[in-house]
């Protein structure tokens, strides 16, 4: 890590380079008691593969993430964007590519979400769609999910569900 900082007039400014193998990022912040703490993240991922904090993982792919907000007096609100491509886990799930974005929004005890991601060309067990569309939203510990997925070869698939992260499980 390499990192800089610097409190001048009451504002804490400072960054840091991650030289996390896999995942090159850079994090940015600036602080003070008036504002809160507002931070923005870049992160790029060239090989999932490569990833050392989860080792052993059958992931294949790349990514890039953005993730910009503000944390003050308790609440956050945060944005986040991605693209991705050549993404695998296993031979089970692919996507040839895609993107996401959302928002983590409301008081640290009780984050919300609104999110959606996109993409193209997604092989799932058995099926193959050309499209697909997920999006969840509500308390990050059990937001509302639904996805449509199309294809030429598998038809049209819609589905939806309250996902309780605790259990790993939608119903």
């Amino acid at each position: 890590v390499d990192a800089f900082a610097a409190y001048d007039h009451g504002v804490l400014d400072g960054s840091a380079d991650v030289h996390e193998p896999g995942a090159a990022s850079h994090v940015a912040f600036a602080a003070s008691p008036s504002e809160g703490v507002r931070f923005t993240a870049d992160a790029d991922v060239p090989s999932l593969r490569e990833l050392r904090r989860i080792p052993g993982a059958p992931l294949r792919g790349s990514a890039r993430v953005r993730v910009s907000g503000t944390v003050r007096h308790g609440e956050m609100d945060a944005r986040v964007s991605s693209t991705f491509a050549g993404v695998a886990a296993g031979e089970a799930l692919t996507v040839r590519r895609g993107e996401a974005e959302g928002r983590v929004h409301g008081p640290l005890t009780a984050l919300a979400l609104d999110a959606t991601a996109r993409g193209q060309g997604m092989h799932a067990g058995t099926y193959d769609f050309d499209d697909f569309t997920a999006r969840a939203s509500g308390p990050v510990a059990h937001p509302h999910v639904e996805a449509s997925l199309t294809g030429k070869k598998s038809g049209a698939v819609t589905a939806s569900g309250l996902l309780d992260a605790a259990n790993a499980s939608v119903t």
